[in-house]
């Protein structure tokens, strides 16, 4: 969080784990071909759809914290994350748990390191700006991650694709627009550099694509906590918080990212696109549910725009692997 239901070294399918929007990048931007067909299609879709809505829930997590500070949040959220994570490659590698960190060589500190950097960034993000927002933003993520993959990789990048970028940035103009006239834009620029980071992280996977890439989550979540720890005026926190934080991490974070890998075994790309944007649609309705904040109407004007370009892709790129089988014997490309 290979494209999906392909087979990496060791015997394990989708080993790593990709943001909700990365498989984009493995076939419907990058061209990548799945060396064989989605099974259990029903289940896989029930995983990916509790993946995005568990997921989702994160900003309203962010908005129940109490008197932590960014710094704070994202320190023990990183650690809570970090350790479950190591935790469970401890449980499935056990001894081999050292030689499955170091064999994600650098792509998996490059990855790390964005990560860090996205998982902050977005903290802040929700800090300073709606939740509705910060999550319409998120869903430009796999354009940024198709042009980074075009020049760091060489990825080629279809025209649908290129279409669809150009919808969602005019999406992207109206959602902030109204804010850069009222000098109120820091979260949204917040939010559209974490997607951006977000970006890298998924283009070192894809480098490191035939590696069971897992490690690179406890590798950027501990960069996070380091990160935050250092820059954090203090690390005292209330029990309410701290417990926001962990459920946050060890909970929130972990399980989405779990069941999206998962997910991943058993749908092609477009499918998952178009599943992933539960997450999207889901959180701003926990935030206007549980804590009353609802966002100015340009915001759902500009975040319809961007949704209206990721089904428009997901649908693409579902057709698209519906005609693989048919290419790979042979037929018309």
């Amino acid at each position: 969080m290979g494209g999906p239901g392909r087979r990496r070294a060791g015997g394990d399918p989708a080993s790593g784990s990709y943001p909700k929007h990365a498989v984009l990048m493995t076939t419907s931007v990058g061209g990548i071909a799945p060396a064989e067909p989605p099974a259990r299609a029903g289940f896989g879709a029930l995983l990916m759809l509790a993946s995005a809505i568990v997921a989702s829930t994160l900003g309203l997590s962010v908005r129940l914290v109490e008197d932590a500070g960014g710094w704070q949040i994202i320190f023990y959220r990183s650690l809570s994350m970090a350790a479950v994570v190591v935790l469970y490659l401890g449980l499935r590698h056990r001894r081999l748990l050292l030689t499955r960190f170091v064999s994600v060589r650098w792509a998996g500190v490059a990855g790390g390191g964005c990560m860090a950097v996205a998982t902050s960034l977005g903290v802040w993000a929700f800090l300073n700006t709606t939740v509705a927002n910060v999550l319409f933003i998120g869903g430009t993520m796999p354009f940024f991650a198709g042009l980074l993959g075009w020049l760091v990789l060489g990825e080629r990048i279809r025209p649908v694709t290129w279409v669809a970028m150009a919808i969602a940035l005019a999406g992207l103009a109206i959602m902030t627009g109204e804010g850069l006239s009222r000098g109120s834009y820091l979260g949204d620029l917040l939010a559209l550099a974490a997607m951006a980071c977000f970006a890298g992280l998924i283009v070192a996977m894809r480098a490191g694509r035939l590696r069971d890439m897992t490690p690179l989550l406890a590798i950027g979540a501990a960069f996070a906590a380091l990160g935050a720890g250092s820059l954090a005026p203090t690390l005292s926190i209330s029990p309410h918080d701290l417990a926001v934080c962990v459920v946050m991490g060890a909970v929130q974070s972990f399980l989405a990212y779990i069941l999206f890998t998962i997910a991943t075994r058993h749908l092609r790309a477009g499918e998952i696109s178009l599943l992933g944007i539960a997450e999207t649609v889901f959180g701003p309705i926990w935030v206007w549910l549980a804590v009353d904040e609802v966002p100015p109407g340009a915001t759902f004007v500009g975040g319809a725009v961007i949704l209206v370009a990721l089904v428009a892709q997901g649908l693409a790129a579902r057709r698209l692997d519906a005609a693989r089988p048919t290419t790979a014997r042979g037929g018309a490309p």
